[in-house]
């Protein structure tokens, strides 16, 4: 009797359980009227991403948001609300905005496992083509749907990433890992050119232990180039008169570690800090002066992280400017705690705008509109200009020939850092497009339903603390507030320097591509 009741009571449970997953959150009405609350807030405060579409996709944001719309149509439940918001935000184009769905769901039984797939695709650029990496036949489909038309589509609607070559990369590893859909099946049969084809397979595999924010930096593969210092993020190599700084990331434990001009000696300065490895590379740049000419700064794969101030004060070979960007005038820029959240915190911008206010300039700017530019970090002068700023040093002039390697991971402060090298100190650009993905004021707008079932949002800065609401957190997104301009007042997202020499992808170098980049480097320029 008691197993009887047990079964009973676990049978409700369940029942239950599964009508309470499928309840909708949302009526039709409601989830129309959200996504066009959602959109309305991205047209009028995102100052970027509307224009990096419009620029770069074949699909402009007015398709892009007509495609979704039809599908914000209905009643959803918390689980089909998620679906809409993920398919979304997967072409948001720009890698430093973060949609983050906030509802619950129902937790499962289910377990997430790293997946490899048994047939890697390999891709050439510039011209695109995809491969097998193991026997190298040209793939022509993927479940018997033409690679082209699924890369296409990948490329317009699921992918945050802006320049091809950054899809490529993009594409080949949701393959790879299983991410990829076609036509919302998992891919099963690969088709060659020569109409031979393939099984797919996904095999479990242990996943990666490495920390790709915080780890050190790695020489694995630098074996006949010799090391003369080694830091936490840095390394400076050197081998037949040519000095080589690899500079993983900037993304520091420690921040700077000291002020923006690393003015302490060395000794003083605490380890995992940006003006620790600034010093180690200074200290070796010292050493090799001498007998090298040629100086190369290795930004393959660099991510970007923290502000790259000491760096470009340090090693730029020429005065130069803060990095320029333009605020929109906004209601909510007039609050002091969320201005002060989208200024980093810089009282020196807080100078900048008290300056527009009493010159009356800031008056006759349109709400919605940007306002004039600024440097982003204000190191120019007291009120964010954009004044010349010397460099701490000038060793670096002293090369004839200054070199940077990019490639579709240059983003972020190492887009900062390759634009004003290009700019101010003449570098050469070597390697493929950068991913000229370098915003970095954000706003977030957190979207919920009150203890009345009204749909409402909440606007603060993206270094606030979120604002407690009385109700249901459904998602929020956080989106660039500021853009990022050349002096010309062309906007620099999605719009990656010319390269001076483009290395081209081929299944010859796929595997080594970073490493053929710099041969190619140094026997263009260096020899």
């Amino acid at each position: 009797m008691k197993r009887l009741i047990l079964l009973t009571l676990l049978l409700i449970t369940l029942i239950v359980s599964c009508s309470s997953s499928k309840k909708s959150v949302l009526n039709k009405k409601q989830t129309s009227t959200l996504f066009d609350m959602m959109i309305s807030d991205i047209e009028f405060y995102d100052a970027e991403m509307i224009a990096t579409r419009n620029n770069n996709k074949e699909v402009s944001w007015q398709d892009y948001k007509g495609f979704h719309n039809e599908k914000w149509n209905k009643s959803v439940s918390p689980k089909e609300l998620k679906q809409l918001f993920n398919e979304f935000r997967r072409g948001y184009l720009n890698g430093h905005s973060h949609l983050e769905f906030l509802h619950p769901i129902e937790k499962t039984n289910k377990t997430y496992t790293d997946l490899e797939s048994t047939i890697k695709i390999g891709y050439t650029y510039p011209e695109i083509s995809f491969y097998n990496v193991e026997n190298g036949n040209k793939i022509v489909s993927i479940n018997n749907i033409p690679i082209d038309e699924i890369f296409w589509n990948f490329s317009n609607y699921e992918t945050t990433k802006i320049r091809p070559n950054a899809v490529l990369k993009n594409f080949s590893s949701s393959f790879n890992q299983r991410n990829l859909r076609v036509d919302g099946e998992m891919p099963k049969v690969i088709s060659y050119e020569d109409q031979k084809k393939d099984s797919v397979f996904y095999n479990p595999v242990e996943p990666s232990s490495e920390d790709i924010f915080f780890d050190g930096i790695d020489l694995v593969g630098y074996e006949d180039w010799e090391t003369i210092e080694k830091g936490y993020k840095v390394a400076l190599l050197k081998k037949n008169g040519v000095a080589l700084i690899k500079i993983k990331n900037f993304v520091y434990m420690k921040g700077f570690g000291g002020d923006v001009d690393c003015d302490e000696p060395i000794e003083e300065i605490a380890d995992s800090t940006m003006c620790k490895d600034v010093k180690v590379l200074m200290r070796g740049l010292q050493s090799v002066k001498d007998n090298t000419d040629c100086l190369i700064f290795d930004l393959q794969d660099n991510l970007g992280g923290n502000e790259n101030t000491p760096f470009v004060k340090m090693f730029c070979p020429a005065p130069f400017t803060d990095t320029r960007v333009q605020y929109r005038k906004t209601k909510l820029f007039e609050d002091p705690e969320t201005r002060d959240a989208l200024n980093y915190f810089n009282p020196k911008a807080e100078n900048w705008y008290n300056s527009l206010r009493e010159s009356g300039i800031y008056q006759q700017v349109s709400y919605g509109d940007f306002l004039p530019v600024r440097g982003d970090f204000c190191q120019g002068d007291d009120e964010c200009g954009l004044g010349i700023i010397k460099p701490n040093n000038n060793l670096t002039s002293m090369f004839n020939k200054i070199i940077i390697l990019t490639n579709h991971d240059t983003g972020s402060s190492a887009d900062d850092f390759a634009f004003r090298f290009k700019e101010f100190g003449g570098a050469f650009i070597a390697g493929q497009p950068q991913s000229a993905d370098l915003t970095y004021a954000l706003i977030s707008v957190l979207y919920y339903v009150d203890e009345q079932g009204n749909l409402d949002r909440v606007f603060y800065g993206n270094a606030q603390k979120k604002p407690s609401i009385s109700g249901k957190e459904l998602f929020k997104i956080n989106i660039p507030y500021s853009k990022t301009i050349d002096k010309h007042g062309n906007m620099l997202q999605g719009n990656p320097m010319p390269m001076d020499l483009l290395v081209p992808i081929t299944p010859e170098n796929f595997d080594n591509v970073k490493r053929d980049v710099l041969n190619r480097a140094i026997e263009y320029y260096c020899n």
